[in-house]
């Protein structure tokens, strides 16, 4: 998925917090780990797949289908 698909799914949905990533992640505040998640992918400068900021959106989106 692209930034941009990634951001229309999670920007039209409300989440009840805390929401478990992964084993040793959870978000406790969704609109502003998603907000530091977009910044992070809009700042990385190489393969969108390698940035750990995307892999945790890709986590999120996982576990909140």
């Amino acid at each position: 998925m692209t930034i941009e698909e990634l951001r229309e799914v999670f920007l039209k949905k409300e989440y009840t917090a805390p929401i478990r990533i992964g084993e040793h992640a959870v978000v406790v505040d969704v609109k502003q780990f998603l907000r530091i998640q977009f910044i992070e992918c809009s700042n990385w400068k190489r393969e969108l797949e390698k940035c750990p900021a995307y892999e945790r959106l890709m986590q999120f989106w996982e576990v909140t289908r």
